[in-house]
């Protein structure tokens, strides 16, 4: 629900961030975004490594190896971050204009914006520790509501924001202060509702080197999922002009918000498979991965089916001539290649609590280098569509993965024959209409409307079909 909620916000807010804050603006928003996710390595894994072990701890019902679980994690995370913070903060004000070809006024904006940037991470990511800590006491009620309210009204503030002050240093700073409360708030429910306080007493030294094995794994997955995974905005920052930058930006940008769904069920995924491998045997991995899939699959391949058939009238409509056809030959190589790593959340959560935390690490290493490779040379060989279409195929290595874990906790390849059914139908459903639509009244209007309503009957279809797969196994 919250990232549903702030998704929906941010798509019809696009428009008015193009028109207000501009090509270059917009672009350095981006910059400013790329640096953040190349930062994405700095509490070094050990929050998912102290939400895995406490998961299994929870399981075994050992309350003492909770809290020293927690606060050995905490004495290691703490002092990282506020480190990592101001490493950011360096960089990016030294390297950032530089390597962006942002110049005069707009690189002290830049510099700016890297300042509140690195604030705003501190609290992301140190709080971050907190909010794995509720997902471990599978309190993702109380997560759902607080993000939720919490999402929507920076989302609201950044659309107001932006239209007073035009500068992502603004933008960046109240995003920054937004980010204070939801930490102060599990802060303070940690401290009360799972008696787990900021205490560093607790601290292990034998349970920190229980700990490193899987952390080391985990810190070398965020390595290659942040500084490899942001190497193909790296690049084209710096290749492409601010205005196909900022277009390939908002296609991320969307498609990761779609793509974000996902990382929300990942929470429920880990703990409760890490719940089973303490020895909750009402957590069994295999119905877990099983109802997560047939979960997020046929909304995935439906988003899939629809930014390839409607794309082009709908960007038309959403961002009008001057950037609709820009972010078109974007958009759908992109936000396909997200889906399927949306789906593959699945596997990579269950990766991490079955302690296969190196697959996942391959995998992610692929999929890092090979997308860069393929932005860097689509952009060469054809500009940003070219750089869209390499980094939406470097996405594929993902369905390996999922193949690897299915084999691993024992489902049959046969199960995907009803993933093929159901993606058939959506495309001959949406590829009918579009084809009808076109023959009798191809303006971009009617097609964006007959999209939208292809686009509910095809969710009215399939949440149907879901209703009767409940019904036909009793849930």
């Amino acid at each position: 629900m919250p990232i549903l909620v702030t998704s929906v916000v941010s798509i019809v807010s696009v428009p008015l961030y193009f028109h207000v804050l501009g090509d270059q603006m917009y672009a350095m928003w981006f910059y400013v975004a790329t640096l953040t996710g190349a930062f994405g390595f700095m509490d070094l894994g050990i929050g998912v490594a102290v939400g895995r072990f406490i998961g299994v701890a929870i399981g075994k019902g050992d309350t003492g190896a909770v809290r020293e679980y927690w606060a050995t994690g905490n004495a290691i995370a703490l002092p990282f971050v506020a480190f990592f913070s101001v490493v950011f903060v360096v960089v990016g004000c030294i390297w950032g204009p530089a390597w962006f070809k942002v110049e005069g006024s707009d690189a002290s904006i830049l510099r700016w914006g890297v300042f509140w940037g690195g604030v705003g991470l501190f609290f992301s990511y140190y709080g971050q520790m907190w909010n794995i800590l509720a997902q471990a006491y599978l309190d993702f009620k109380y997560l759902s509501i607080l993000r939720t309210w919490v999402g929507l009204a920076t989302s609201l503030g950044t659309v107001l924001v932006a239209y007073l002050s035009q500068n992502i240093a603004t933008i960046l700073a109240f995003s920054a202060a937004m980010g204070v409360f939801p930490f102060v708030l599990l802060l303070l429910r940690g401290n009360r509702h799972y008696k787990l306080p900021l205490r560093i007493k607790d601290f292990r030294k034998a349970r920190l080197i229980e700990m490193l094995p899987y952390t080391l794994k985990t810190f070398g997955q965020l390595l290659s999922g942040s500084i490899l995974g942001s190497l193909d905005r790296v690049f084209l920052g710096r290749l492409a002009p601010a205005a196909d930058f900022a277009a390939f930006g908002v296609s991320q940008n969307i498609g990761g918000r779609i793509a974000g769904l996902s990382v929300a069920i990942m929470g429920p995924i880990f703990n409760n498979t890490n719940r089973g491998v303490g020895g909750d045997q009402s957590k069994n991995p295999i119905s877990v991965y099983r109802d997560s899939f047939a979960f997020m699959f046929p909304w995935y391949s439906l988003t899939i089916v629809g930014v390839i058939i409607w794309c082009r009238p709908i960007t038309d409509v959403w961002l009008g001539s001057k950037y609709g056809p820009a972010v078109a030959d974007a958009f759908p190589w992109i936000v396909t290649g997200l889906c399927i790593n949306a789906m593959a959340n699945v596997s990579t959560a269950q990766l991490g609590s079955l302690n296969r935390v190196g697959t996942s690490l391959i995998t992610q290493t692929i999929v890092s280098l090979s997308s860069a490779i393929g932005v860097f040379l689509g952009w060469h060989l054809g500009g940003l569509a070219g750089s869209a279409v390499g980094f939406g195929t470097a996405r594929l290595v993902w369905i390996i993965q999922d193949w690897f874990v299915r084999s691993l906790i024992g489902i049959p390849f046969s199960a995907y024959y009803d993933l093929c059914f159901t993606f058939a139908r959506q495309i001959a459903f949406n590829g009918a209409i579009h084809v009808l639509a076109k023959a009798l009244w191809p303006t971009s209007v009617w097609m964006a409307v007959t999209a939208i309503v292809a686009g509910a009957s095809s969710v009215a279809i399939e949440l149907v079909i879901e209703i009767k797969r409940k019904r036909l196994h009793g849930s």
